[in-house]
């Protein structure tokens, strides 16, 4: 077993015999973490912090790639002698989809590597969360936000499914019409920020500055793709929409 922080993630792109990056995740002081090489997959990310890749998104890469890798780099806590790693180094490891989309940036994890192939992750067996990971708030007004959201029967039911649920917080700009829109951390909207539709119209039909709490279960194998996001006012904190999706 190996244990490590994860420091990054990566999507890689083959197309005959060169490698390309199709979107970096990482940590920055300026909004959105995860950086988009290919522009056009940059409609799929509406600026969240960690990198979630659906099978929906990964059969539109296909159908421009001939191979699609996903890699995550981790400071490692422990050695990796089948590597010949050691502790404190950062390692690059080859992992699925799945794995891929568990692991988010700055979480512990322990995991077995693949005796048979080089840097590749064969099984994850634990993720610690930092909960809640949220960037431009207090750790007051973060706790605020996860309490709000937990008043909602969506996130209630959720939460009785889901023992191992944790969430992020982010923030963002909700138009009257449905269409959310990326702010930096002084909530201006960006004029390069990618936009997105949530399927829906706010509850009162108005513009909204929202903090979005953001539900997932991160325990292996369990639920990755049930998912519920909670829209909330940032100067009335009134619950203002509600999205869950599968």
């Amino acid at each position: 077993m190996v244990e490590g922080v994860v420091d990054h993630k990566a999507v890689m792109r083959v197309k005959g015999d060169t490698s390309y990056t199709i979107l970096l995740n990482r940590p920055t002081d300026n909004g959105s973490w995860i950086i988009v090489k290919d522009k056009d997959y940059e409609k799929f990310f509406k600026g969240e912090k960690n990198a979630f890749i659906s099978k929906s998104i990964e059969d539109e890469m296909r159908k421009k790639y001939f191979d699609i890798k996903y890699l995550v780099s981790i400071r490692l806590d422990s050695k990796d002698p089948i590597n010949g790693i050691d502790k404190g180094e950062v390692l690059t490891y080859f992992v699925s989809r799945e794995i891929f989309n568990k692991m988010k940036i700055g979480d512990r994890v322990k995991f077995e590597v693949s005796r048979s192939e080089k840097c590749m992750i064969k099984r994850l067996i634990q993720i610690e969360k930092i909960y809640p990971k949220t960037v431009g708030h207090t750790d007051d007004e973060a706790q605020k936000l996860v309490e709000i959201s937990k008043q909602h029967p969506s996130v209630k039911k959720y939460l009785e499914i889901h023992h191992n649920a944790t969430c992020d917080i982010r923030r963002v700009y909700l138009a009257s019409d449905g269409m959310v829109y990326q702010v930096d951390k002084h909530w201006k909207i960006k004029d390069f920020g990618s936009v997105a539709s949530i399927g829906g119209k706010p509850v009162d039909g108005k513009d909204h500055y929202c903090w979005v709490v953001h539900w997932y279960d991160p325990t292996p194998e369990v639920g990755i793709d049930h998912i519920v996001d909670v829209y909330i006012d940032r100067d009335s904190y009134d619950i203002v929409f509600v999205q869950e999706a599968w």
